[in-house]
């Protein structure tokens, strides 16, 4: 142990001894070190600083200086007496003798004389720039200077170059400097609405036509106590009293208008009352009346004592000797006017004229009076002869208009009976008659038809087709009979094809059929093909159709053959397209039974590219990608002996395709995605614009981050030409930016940014704008949030400069806009409040109200229109925009939103599911809730039911709703505002379940939801019969686990045989089912 610590002793003694001689051998190196050349390191002021007169000049170097070489090599130019001043040896400072003159510039130089305090030279001459404040100065003048035809309401404004007076309250002012005046005096307020902006408002405005000298105080200073030093004088010259407008004017005036005369400023009213006069031209005498001023003296209203003669002409004039609001500006452009009374009561003209031939049945009659007609005096004094089936008629001012279904080639006689009278009782004491013919319906063919080609059932025992004709005496058909490689050939490679060049393959057979004569009625013919009155053999047919009339057509397309192609099938081929893969069902039209072991051949682009035979099921799939460019699509043909059917991915006309499912397909499994964005979405010349991209590769729901790879960027200018093209690499996170400065001269307009990455592109757009930054801003705000149907809307619109102060005098336009709104309980999501189908989604933007107006003097405009929700009494956001435009012409709009509800109490309707069955009950809950979403209690609630049938017209082919009240119940909601309603279909079909209630004003707040029956009946929905309606029993969304019940509702009567597919980024599953009426099919939500 005691060698052990002498050892450790030992060690630490020489560490010391090490350590010690270590720091000796440091001091004396520091010592002997070589600082350098000397440097200024810095200096007070700054290079090129404006500073005051009294500020100091300092100096400070890296290392300690010989003060005397400094000294002497210190120079100041101009030369200024002053001080030299060591603070250390390293700290050098030059004080003044006196302040230094403002707006004068220096030069401070320290040559290469100067040395250190070890005798080194300085390493270059030091320069310093740096300049005295000036004088405060004024920037700007509003009004500027020498400005013609300012507004007697303006504002002086003068705007200064630096700060003048510190913040101040509103209360302080009165301790602020007002350096302002006029010449001729102008009494007023001056406020400093800034620290460097001060505003003077005249009390009784600007005098009109007045020339106006301004100056500004010499002896105003700015905080630093730099003063003005000179006044700073300018002029300007106001508006002289001019008239703007003159109301009324023209030759039907109504005879209880006011005469309005409108001026561009406020004018003396005694002094009008003097120049005004209104004189009836008929027999010379000048209208007494009440004349007064409105809208702060610049409106002229003069109301005649009694109102105004029939069908005269009056003369009113304003003279020179009207004079401005302080009576010493005179108007500068006297006026006088005329206008003519309403004539007497009388028609003027007819639409159709009298006696005119070959009217068109879509028009309507109108008559046009000399005057302005009461309504009410036509009651009881039409008549029409025929007498239509309805007639409707409005009188809109001096327009009578009558709307009636006309009948072709008819004579009518239209009789205004004695009696009618203009909107003052003036009465026409004798009758008119109008008498005009209708002209013949156009010659019209409607075949039931929804493609160039068609399909029809080879086990029919007639191959035929309805035609429904208008005014035709014959059809001349042409029938020819084409192989499935013709047709394909036909097709072309855009499956449209081109009857222009088209020439049948091979002789037709032509046949004329005569139609039964029925002038201006439809009639129906049906069309029988085979010539001997059976039906067609299992084929392709090529078919036109003409008639005798249409020859006569003003219209060229009339005037060409209807051209059909006809496949008479007996197998029903039924195909799902995938990105990867096409499946096709065959099944038998007779027996709706699949067709097993039957060879179907696939076509694309004119040539065969596979083939194969059906499994049990009669489904075939065939493993063949698609593009998304390839817009041709893909033929099927099933031809044997004992089948033969045909089909084209692109026969889905809205029945199979994903859109009519609100699904959006995509055909590339596995593709790159690229979103892009810049940092703003406009921009000005000679600015940067940033871009920055995200790339992804996308297979099915699954995204994966490529990395390290090239993305080539371009960017196109507003004409189309590339102006940007560089290749970026993509980091880690698959992502890439890029700069692309526009040039000072860069085109304005929309840019394009586009990306190509390995086939894949990207697009962006970003606007290039000249414009300036505004100058004012202004606000929408409404005295409320919340409204129901029929209130009084209250929004102030509301204008302010930047600076302070409101835009007072500007023009602005407004309008009120209604979108579909949403309501909706945070607590029970489920509660559906309006219609399932508008209430939250649409977007109709319906035109509430509009208008135009002018800000007053603090800057604003109180707008007031009513709540109106229209014909869709469904909760709506009114969106209230203005858009102010100033006297620059600089135009900035703002807007608010406010809910408008139905009423003040609002039912909520959850049904227990959108899929029911029929003889089980259906459960629903009732709701009725204020806009707070709190419980309305003891409310009554009518709830009605009501079965939807879809029937189409068989001569027309249109559908048509057909709807039947079921039940209707009356229910009072308890204390929580909640009631149940239940209700037990005794068959399948829709029905639609509504619940309604009234407010303490009965305004009438609904909401209703559809509800799908399954049952043995057939659900005849507004769909024909290639498409089925697939309803889930939740509207909200599934979670993994669960299963969903999907109704499929079938419009057949009998049993039917279904295929079912699953399907996401391909075919997941496919299954077939039989059943009759409706079926329920049971889908397990599981994870990808």
């Amino acid at each position: 142990m005691s060698l052990l610590k002498v050892s450790l002793i030992r060690r630490a003694l020489l560490t010391a001894l090490s350590f010690a001689l270590i720091l000796t051998s440091m001091s004396t190196l520091q010592a002997q070190t070589d600082l350098g050349a000397p440097r200024i390191v810095a200096s007070t002021p700054a290079q090129r600083e404006i500073v005051s007169p009294t500020s100091l000049v300092q100096i400070i170097f890296d290392q300690p200086m010989d003060r005397a070489s400094v000294e002497a090599a210190f120079l100041i130019d101009p030369p200024v007496d002053g001080t030299l001043r060591w603070a250390d040896d390293q700290t050098l400072t030059f004080a003044p003798a006196a302040p230094l003159p403002r707006g004068t510039a220096y030069l401070v130089q320290i040559g290469t004389a100067a040395r250190s305090a070890q005798g080194t030279a300085l390493e270059e001459r030091f320069r310093l720039n740096f300049q005295i404040a000036p004088n405060l100065s004024v920037s700007q003048v509003i009004p500027s200077p020498n400005a013609e035809n300012i507004a007697t309401n303006a504002t002086i404004t003068v705007i200064f170059d630096r700060p003048v007076v510190p913040l101040a309250v509103t209360g302080a002012q009165a301790d602020l400097p007002q350096p302002l005046s006029f010449t001729p005096l102008l009494e007023g307020t001056g406020e400093w609405i800034g620290t460097a902006i001060y505003q003077f408002k005249p009390k009784r405005g600007l005098n009109g036509g007045t020339r106006y000298t301004a100056s500004v105080s010499p002896d105003l200073t700015d905080i630093d106590g730099s003063a003005l030093g000179k006044p700073y004088t300018w002029q300007f010259s106001t508006l002289a009293p001019q008239i703007l407008s003159v109301a009324p004017q023209g030759d039907s005036v109504r005879l209880e208008s006011d005469i309005t005369v409108r001026f561009n400023q406020p004018m003396d009213e005694a002094s009008l009352r003097e120049a005004f006069t209104l004189r009836n031209t008929a027999n010379g005498a000048n209208v007494a009346g009440l004349l007064s001023l409105e809208e702060n003296g610049t409106l002229l209203r003069f109301k005649p004592a009694a109102p105004l003669a029939l069908e005269t002409l009056y003369q009113a004039s304003v003279s020179a000797a009207a004079r401005s609001a302080n009576g010493e500006a005179i108007l500068s452009n006297p006026q006088t006017f005329t206008f003519r009374t309403l004539p007497f009561p009388r028609v003027v003209s007819t639409q159709p004229a009298n006696g005119e031939g070959n009217v068109p049945l879509w028009s309507n009659v109108s008559l046009t009076y000399s005057t302005l007609m009461d309504q009410a005096s036509f009651s009881g004094r039409i008549s029409l002869e025929p007498k239509p089936e309805r007639l409707s008629l409005s009188v809109s001012g001096n327009m009578l208009y009558l709307n009636f279904p006309m009948l072709p080639e008819t004579d009518y006689t239209l009789t205004i009976s004695a009696g009618v009278a203009d909107i003052y009782g003036n009465v026409l004491s004798d009758a008119f008659v109008l008498r005009f013919r209708t002209a013949p319906t156009d010659p019209q063919l409607s075949l039931p038809f929804r493609d160039w080609i068609s399909l029809t059932n080879a086990y029919r025992p007639q191959t035929s087709f309805p035609a429904v004709t208008l005014n035709l005496s014959a059809l001349e058909l042409r029938l020819a009979q084409l192989t499935a490689d013709e047709l394909i050939a036909l097709s072309g490679n855009s499956y449209y094809p081109d009857w222009r060049n088209y020439r049948l393959p091979r002789a037709a057979r032509q046949w004329t059929l005569p139609i039964e004569a029925l002038r201006n009625r439809f009639v129906r013919t049906d069309v029988i093909l085979a010539e001997d009155g059976s039906k067609l053999q299992r084929g392709i047919y090529y078919l036109e159709l003409f008639a005798p009339e249409f020859r006569r057509a003003l219209m060229p397309n009339l005037q060409e053959p209807r051209k059909q192609v006809l496949a008479v099938v007996s197998a029903n081929l039924t195909v799902k397209q995938a990105p990867k893969a096409l499946y096709a069902w065959a099944h038998d039209l007779a027996t709706g039974a699949p067709l097993a072991d039957q060879p179907i051949k696939l076509y694309h682009l004119g040539q065969k590219i596979a083939e194969g035979r059906t499994d049990a099921q009669g489904g075939l799939k065939f493993e063949v990608a698609s593009s998304p460019e390839d817009y041709s699509g893909f033929w099927l043909v099933l031809e044997s002996e004992d089948a033969f059917g045909i089909a084209h991915t692109s026969w889905r006309s809205g029945e199979f395709e994903p859109y009519a499912f609100a699904v959006t397909p995509d055909l590339q499994p596995t593709k790159t995605v690229t979103y892009l964005y810049t940092d703003q979405p406009i921009y000005r010349p000679a600015r940067p614009v940033y871009i920055r991209g995200i790339v992804r590769f996308q297979d099915d729901v699954t995204f994966n981050v490529p990395q390290n790879a090239p993305i080539q960027i371009a960017i196109l200018d507003p004409s189309g030409r590339e102006v940007y093209k560089q290749t970026a690499m993509l980091n880690e996170y698959g992502t890439f930016s890029a700069q692309y400065d526009l040039p000072q001269d860069a085109p304005l307009g929309t840019y394009s940014v586009r990306t190509q990455f390995r086939g894949q592109g990207g697009f962006l757009s970003f606007r290039v704008a000249e414009f300036r930054p505004p100058e004012f801003l202004t606000t929408v705000s409404a005295a409320e949030q919340r409204y129901a149907d029929s209130d009084l809307i209250t929004a102030v619109i509301e204008a302010k400069f930047l600076f302070g102060g409101g835009v007072s005098g500007a023009a602005v336009q407004w309008k009120v806009v209604a979108d579909a709104g949403f309501f909706s309980i945070p607590r029970d999501r489920r509660l559906l409040f309006g219609d399932e189908f508008i209430g939250g989604y649409g977007n109709f933007q319906r035109v509430v109200a509009q208008g135009s107006g002018t800000l007053d003097a603090l800057g604003r405009l109180e707008i007031r229109f009513p709540a109106d929700l229209g014909e869709q009494k469904i909760t709506q956001q009114f969106t209230v925009e203005a858009t102010v435009t100033d006297i620059s012409n600089q135009s900035i709009s703002g807007r608010t939103t406010v809910t408008v509800f139905p009423a003040t109490v609002l039912v909520g309707i959850k049904p227990e599911a959108y899929v029911g069955v029929a003889g089980r009950p259906q459960r629903v809950e009732i709701l009725t809730t204020d806009w707070d979403a709190a419980p309305v209690p003891n409310q009554a609630v009518t709830v009605k039911v009501t079965e939807i049938i879809w029937r189409q017209d068989s001569s027309t082919f249109e559908w048509r709703e057909q709807r039947t009240p079921i039940a209707e119940t009356r229910l009072i909601t308890d204390a929580e505002g909640k009631a149940r309603f239940e209700f037990t279909p005794e068959r399948g079909g829709l029905f639609e379940i509504s619940a309604e209630t009234r407010d303490p004003r009965e305004r009438v707040a609904s909401s209703r939801f559809t509800l799908w029956v399954q049952g043995k009946d057939a659900i005849q929905w507004r769909q024909d019969d290639q498409r089925l309606p697939l309803i889930s029993d939740r509207k909200d969304a599934y979670s993994i686990g669960e299963t969903a019940r999907i109704l499929i509702a079938s419009p057949f009567e009998e049993r039917v045989t279904a295929l079912i597919t699953v399907e996401r980024a391909d075919i997941i599953k496919q299954t077939t089912v039989t059943f009759e009426g409706s079926y329920t099919y049971e889908l397990p939500i599981e994870g990808v």
